[in-house]
C-alpha cells in the first residue's frame, strides 16, 4: 500500500523536500499556503508584504540546512512569518528614529515633511550605506565599532558612511532644484 503525499505527515514531507522532491514541496505548499498567507496578511495589512513573508517562510522551511526536527510545518511557517514581520517593524522604527535624529541633530523641532524627506533619502540608500549612516549618527559609534558590527574593515565602514551621506545630499539637493 502506498501513501499519497496528502496523507504524509509534515515532517515526512519536509524531509522529502530537503532531499529534492518537488512534489513534496508542492504538497506542503498547497497544504499550508492559505492559512499562513492569511496570518501574514493579518500582520502586515499589505498583500505584497504578506506574500514576501510567506515566500521567505517557505524558503526557510525547505532549506536543506534548516532545523532538522520540523514536524509541524504550519507552526514553523507562522513562527518564521511572525519573526520576520517583527524584524521588519523594528527596522522601520529604527529608520524612523534615525531620520528624526538626523533631522533634529542640531536641536529644535523640524517639520514632519522634512523628517519624511530625510527618511526617504535613507530608505533609498543601499543597505550597507544606510546601515553605516544610522550606526554612526544614531548610535554615535566610531568607525572602528561600526566595522566590527558589520564585519568589515575600518576604511570600508568610513567609506560606506561617506558615500551614504553624499548620496543623501545628492538626492535631497536634486529634489530641491526640481
Amino acid at each position: 500500500m502506498t501513501v499519497t503525499l496528502e496523507a504524509e505527515t509534515d515532517g515526512a514531507l519536509v524531509r522529502r523536500c530537503r532531499s529534492g522532491d518537488a512534489q513534496a514541496a508542492t504538497a506542503l505548499y498547497r497544504r499550508h499556503v492559505r492559512g499562513v498567507y492569511a496570518f501574514a496578511r493579518s500582520l502586515s495589512k499589505d498583500p505584497s508584504s504578506a506574500e514576501d513573508l510567506v515566500h521567505d517562510a517557505f524558503v526557510g522551511l525547505l532549506d536543506p540546512d534548516g532545523p532538522e526536527d520540523i514536524e509541524d510545518a504550519r507552526a514553523f511557517l507562522c513562527a518564521c512569518i511572525r519573526n520576520r514581520f517583527r524584524d521588519d517593524v523594528r527596522k522601520t522604527r529604527v529608520r524612523g528614529r534615525a531620520a528624526r535624529f538626523l533631522a533634529t541633530k542640531e536641536g529644535g523641532s523640524v517639520p514632519t515633511d522634512f523628517v519624511d524627506w530625510v527618511q526617504e533619502s535613507l530608505d533609498r540608500l543601499p543597505e550597507e550605506q544606510r546601515e553605516a549612516v544610522i550606526l554612526k549618527i544614531y548610535t554615535e559609534m566610531t568607525f572602528a565599532e561600526i566595522a566590527k558590527v558589520i564585519g568589515t574593515s575600518l576604511p570600508t565602514a568610513a567609506s560606506r558612511y561617506r558615500l551614504g551621506l553624499e548620496k543623501m545630499a545628492s538626492m535631497m539637493t536634486r529634489e530641491v532644484t526640481l
